[in-house]
């Protein structure tokens, strides 16, 4: 049976019963989900993509909508003081920079619309932020929407924590407020599966005095780049503005209207890292000597070696473009730690690495000849941190210990 979608949001709504005779039916979109990590703390899942057709005739009106996980939605906060939020909802997929149709009126790329505002007047637009309705939940409030036809609404950039569900669906539970009635015939869908991510080891070179460090994916996207590139190289960033465009990396969908800075929706901090925590070296041993390229298996991903100071979170430092080796400290402990960003290789525009289960294997070597058989050595997927709620200075990817 369908199920009526009705929610209250904390604002006064008067809905005017007459106006249940007018009707609209909606369906979401139910594509494969993604596989994400488990140990996740902010994974991009599915957009939610919801088609809406009216029996009504032409009209304005706005409605409000609202996505709710079965875990903690910790897309990052923009804006403390309203709680605007980095999810996007856009109206019939607007594409950047070119004429676009969206609520029947014209528009010229991707507009940041101005919630309570009717379609077609000013300030409207078709795309809107979202603020945070719960710990699990984002609405989108006063969104334009023109009743007599067929519309589409996409909402990006939901992250959730996964850690908190483990190897398990994330869902979504979708439902609009209006005064007309609006029927939502599948109203939860799976966004997303957690899984295992990858398998670490370490061993001996054959060959050499030395550490060789695995870390091999255990599903094919377990290790992304931060955001598609320039062809310039693999540390330029490149607007992710088409929507439904898959583009299988730690951002999500950035606006056209947005420059690419620090904190603007949709935009990672990092690409997931690749982290190497070495104990029990052996003394005597002051250095190692670690490559500070590494290409992956399937050759479509580079590993670059992060410099220090990490932060307590391994979301700082400098990612090196610089090819050959560099040394990495012994603590006076004799403990060291190794942190790789993943980019993408050469040409780097495209280059994606999702499409094949993919391994990097980094060669330690130590100052001295000696064996390190005693050296114990754990991989973790990074940056590191135990936040599990929306922020705004949270890591975007973060995973847990």
């Amino acid at each position: 049976m369908a199920k009526l979608s009705v929610f209250s949001f904390a604002v006064a709504i008067l809905i005017a019963p007459a106006a249940y005779s007018q009707l609209a039916t909606c369906t979401l979109a139910t594509p494969p989900p993604p596989l994400v990590t488990a140990r996740g703390e902010s994974e991009l899942v599915e957009d939610v993509l919801l088609t809406c057709v009216s029996t009504a005739p032409s009209q304005s009106i706005s409605i409000n909508v609202q996505v709710a996980l079965n875990t903690n939605l910790t897309s990052r906060i923009t804006n403390t003081a309203t709680l605007a939020m980095e999810p996007l909802l856009s109206i019939d997929d607007p594409d950047p920079g070119v004429p676009n149709t969206s609520n029947g009126f014209p528009y010229f790329g991707q507009v940041l619309g101005t919630p309570g505002i009717l379609a077609g007047a000013a300030g409207s637009g078709n795309v809107y932020q979202g603020t945070q309705a719960a710990s699990n939940a984002v609405r989108f409030l006063g969104v334009p929407y023109v009743t007599g036809g067929t519309r589409v609404f996409r909402i990006t950039n939901l992250r959730a924590n996964v850690a908190l569900l483990g190897i398990n669906p994330v869902n979504a539970d979708v439902g609009i407020n209006t005064d007309i009635a609006i029927e939502i015939t599948n109203p939860e869908i799976t966004v997303a599966n957690g899984a295992g991510a990858f398998k670490f080891t370490s061993g001996p070179i054959a060959g050499a005095v030395g550490l060789e460090l695995s870390f091999a994916e255990l599903f094919p996207a377990a290790f992304k780049k931060r955001i598609e590139n320039m062809t310039g190289g693999p540390l330029t960033l490149k607007h992710q503005d088409v929507p439904g465009t898959v583009y299988c990396t730690e951002s999500g969908f950035t606006p056209g209207y947005e420059s690419l800075t620090s904190g603007v929706p949709g935009l990672a901090d990092t690409g997931v890292r690749l982290l190497a925590v070495l104990k029990s070296i052996p003394a005597g041993i002051t250095t190692l000597t670690v490559p500070n390229q590494v290409t992956s298996l399937a050759g479509s991903l580079v590993a670059r070696r992060v410099f220090p100071p990490f932060g307590a979170d391994f979301s700082e430092g400098t990612v090196t473009t610089a090819t050959g080796s560099s040394t990495a400290t012994v603590s006076a402990v004799q403990t060291a730690e190794l942190l790789y960003d993943v980019t993408a290789a050469a040409p780097y525009l495209g280059e994606n690495g999702c499409s094949t289960l993919d391994t990097f294997n980094i060669g330690v070597f130590p100052s001295l000849p000696m064996s390190m058989s005693s050296t114990v050595v754990i991989g973790y997927l990074a940056p590191i941190d135990t936040v599990g709620i929306a922020s705004a200075t949270a890591p975007e990817p973060r995973f847990e210990p």
